[in-house]
């Protein structure tokens, strides 16, 4: 099965990683348990704003990547 990883460091402690499985990523949970979070560091990853960010084991640089991040509330 061919994937992708995303990876990067949590509060500069914990690496979490995240398999991505034919460009699709599922985030579920309760109220108040980080998905938004998640979503935040995802755009500022990929936006190369994040050090710690790596897509496929190569850190993300500014300009590698286009984001469109459409959130709950927008005007």
């Amino acid at each position: 099965m061919n994937y992708n990883t995303i990876s990067f460091k949590d509060n500069n402690q914990e690496v979490k990683i995240f398999k991505v499985y034919n460009n699709k990523l599922m985030i579920i949970g309760e109220n108040n348990s980080g998905k938004t979070r998640l979503l935040n560091k995802l755009n500022s990853g990929f936006l190369g704003k994040d050090s710690t960010f790596y897509f496929n084991d190569k850190a993300v640089g500014f300009g590698d990547y286009q984001v469109i991040y459409l959130k709950e509330k927008w005007i």
